[in-house]
């Protein structure tokens, strides 16, 4: 079979450009998650290291996934994470506050940083296209984020809107 030849984009063809939030926009990546682990565990006198921490705790949320894995069943994430600390505090023995802990890093998402050079490109942008964000995020954290960095959006699709978590 032939292969079809590629169609050229052209700009004009474009009429939104659809953003990701954390790692793209926010400034929050993955040393910010084992830095928001070492706090959890200070902030419990937990005695654990947040890098295994944070692998176990990922390792939780592909653990738990997999189990719902042909019937996926929505969680917000705060709900997502206590189940993950509880699954990753049991592992390690560690008498830790499973909520607190989730909270803390949904606080965490929330007063994250955007990257210097995000809010002048977004508005470039939308000066020409329609802009978006799609996030595996709760609203609240999400919006707090985005209000705190004065980050405005056409439309906002987090994964609570859309009761799924991408790539679903």
């Amino acid at each position: 079979m032939a292969r079809q030849p590629r169609k050229r984009l052209r700009p004009g063809d474009v009429k939104a450009v659809v953003f990701d939030a954390y790692g793209t926009i926010i400034n929050f990546t993955e040393p910010d998650f084992i830095a928001t682990m070492a706090e959890i565990c200070a902030d419990q006198s937990l005695d654990a290291d947040a890098n295994d921490l944070w692998r176990r705790f990922l390792r939780a949320s592909y653990f738990m996934r997999s189990e719902h894995h042909r019937d996926p069943v929505y969680q917000r994430y705060d709900e997502a994470w206590a189940g993950q600390f509880e699954r990753v505090f049991k592992q390690l023995r560690l008498d830790g506050d499973v909520w607190r802990a989730s909270l803390h890093f949904k606080a965490a998402l929330a007063d994250a940083p955007a990257f210097d050079d995000a809010r002048p490109a977004i508005e470039a942008i939308g000066r020409h296209y329609k802009v978006a964000l799609l996030s595996n995020a709760d609203d609240d954290f999400l919006t707090s984020c985005l209000h705190r960095n004065g980050l405005r959006f056409k439309h906002v699709l987090t994964s609570e809107g859309a009761r799924a978590i991408k790539p679903n």
